[in-house]
């Protein structure tokens, strides 16, 4: 008799359940892999093979480091595959450095279109390469392009001239004088006129709208700052500051506090740069006009300008990349003059359909800027860089020295003979 016992099914019949269920599990884990792949993705980073540009220039001294540096990081969040080194030098060493070095230490470098006449400009950088109609915009031979303008004309408080009697601003000097005059009598709570630090912007807006010949200025020639014209400009200047009709931080007060002042009320008048006009408070009823000039002088009247141009090289090693940042800059005007006191350049239109206040001032200015003569000025600061410095420091002399406007003129010519010899 057999023993009785537990039967078990045969091995390969337990094998085959065994592997059934393993594969099950296999097929479930991959579809969850499978899954999890689809919707949540892994997060990939993209790596970019970075080229570094050089940006030669001396703008971050007039804009501040600030702001310059907020543009240049602005671009290089649109374009991570660039990176712009900026070298910031004066705008003498800029000048040396491109005039008179076979090799340029910049991908972008910023240019005063009075340094070189065409012909100069076409051995040293490339024609412009914009996709968007740059060639039509600017010329199939143009190798720079132009950016922004400085121009400075003679801001004016509508109100405090209305409260004078006056339902205009002054044309000439001997009229500014009436007004100012009229002014300090009128109201003891406001000046009627200030200048500022700035002798490029407080100084010469008056000395080049009396007539005096700046023509011929080239490199290595010298200019006469004993001409007549620049003797009685100072002369009206002392009188200014002699009749008390100059606020008493003239020459101290930087350019910010002036405005500040202008936009409180706190000053009548000033000279300033145009592009100034979006800074003030859309209350203040203000406008702007050119700068009065001697009785008699000329009929048209003269605003001093500059203008800051950039173009690329012939020798940089990033053409490419160099003129993806001068487009950038090309594109991005407006934010590069409101950060320097600037208009859009005065060969474009100005812009004023973009601003929100005082847009019939800005337009106004630019109707004037058309209407005016335009002085360039930037070569005489080529010859003598410290010329700012000199000016500044004979007028303070010729306030608190007693000494006459001819005198006066005569000390600036001696110091700036002497500083173009020097270099």
């Amino acid at each position: 008799m057999k023993q009785a016992g537990t039967a078990f099914p045969p091995a390969n019949i337990m094998n085959n359940n065994h592997f059934d269920k393993f594969d099950k599990v296999i097929i479930i884990l991959s579809v969850c892999v499978l899954v999890f792949a689809l919707f949540f993705p892994q997060k990939r980073e993209i790596i970019f093979i970075k080229t570094k540009i050089n940006f030669l220039q001396w703008w971050e001294n007039d804009i501040g480091v600030q702001s310059f540096e907020s543009i240049i990081k602005d671009f290089e969040n649109e374009h991570p595959e660039i990176t712009v080194s900026v070298v910031t030098k004066s705008y003498r060493e800029v000048y040396d450095t491109i005039k008179k070095s076979d090799i340029i230490s910049g991908d972008v470098v910023a240019i005063d279109p009075l340094w070189f006449d065409d012909q100069t400009t076409k051995t040293i950088f490339e024609k412009l390469q914009f996709e968007d109609k740059g060639e039509e915009k600017y010329g199939a031979e143009a190798r720079s392009v132009p950016l922004v303008s400085f121009i400075n004309p003679l801001f004016y408080n509508i109100d405090a001239l209305k409260e004078t009697g006056f339902d205009r601003p002054p044309k000439t000097r001997e009229e500014f004088l009436d007004v100012s005059l009229s002014i300090m009598r009128t109201n003891k709570s406001i000046k009627p006129f200030i200048i500022g630090e700035n002798i490029y912007t407080d100084i010469f807006p008056w000395i080049w709208s009396s007539g005096v010949d700046i023509k011929s200025i080239k490199e290595n020639s010298s200019f006469d700052w004993t001409q007549k014209q620049i003797v009685e400009t100072l002369d009206f200047i002392k009188k200014l500051h002699y009749s008390r009709l100059l606020a008493n931080d003239s020459f101290a007060g930087n350019a910010k506090d002036k405005l500040v002042n202008f936009a409180k009320g706190k000053i009548a008048m000033i000279t300033a740069g145009a592009a100034d006009i979006i800074k003030m408070p859309p209350e203040l009823n203000f406008s702007v006009t050119t700068i009065p000039v001697p009785r008699g002088a000329f009929a048209k009247p003269v605003f001093n300008v500059s203008a800051w141009h950039a173009g690329v090289p012939l020798n940089s090693k990033h053409k490419k990349e160099a003129f993806v940042f001068l487009s950038y800059l090309n594109d991005n005007k407006q934010k590069l003059s409101e950060t320097s006191g600037a208009l859009p350049t005065y060969r474009e239109s100005s812009g004023a359909e973009k601003i929100k206040n005082h847009q019939d001032v800005y337009s106004k200015m630019n109707d004037l800027q058309k209407a005016s003569d335009i002085v360039f000025d930037n070569e005489i600061f080529v010859s003598c860089e410290s010329l700012e410095a000199i000016i500044k420091e004979e007028i303070t002399k010729m306030f608190i020295g007693n000494i006459t406007a001819k005198e006066c003129a005569a000390g600036i010519q001696e110091r700036y003979l002497q500083c173009i010899s020097n270099n």
